[in-house]
C-alpha cells in the first residue's frame, strides 16, 4: 500500500472540540482483494487514546467512508477529534 495524497478536508478551529476530516488516497498492489484493502486502510488510520483519564487531549478516530476509485485506488476520509 502507498499513500499518495494527503488533505484535511475540515478543520473545527473551536478551542473545545478540535475536530478534523483529512482525505487519503492509497494506491494498492493488483489483484487485491477489497476487504483486505479495507482492513490494512482501516489499520493505518485508526487512532485511539489509553490514558487512564478522559479530556487528555489526544486525537482518537478512524475511517469515516472508503471509495473505490480505480482498480488499485481508493479515497479515504477520516474523523479525528480530541479526547476532551
Amino acid at each position: 500500500m502507498r499513500q499518495l495524497s494527503f488533505k484535511v478536508v475540515y478543520k473545527d478551529n473551536d478551542d473545545v472540540c478540535k475536530d478534523t476530516i483529512e482525505r487519503y488516497r492509497f494506491l494498492f498492489p493488483k489483484n487485491i482483494d477489497k476487504k483486505i484493502a479495507e482492513d490494512e486502510i482501516r489499520e493505518k488510520l485508526f487512532s485511539y487514546c489509553s490514558c487512564e483519564h478522559d479530556c487528555c487531549g489526544h486525537f482518537t478516530g478512524g475511517v469515516i467512508k472508503t471509495i473505490k476509485v480505480k482498480a488499485r485506488e481508493y479515497v479515504v476520509y477520516a474523523k479525528y477529534a480530541r479526547n476532551y
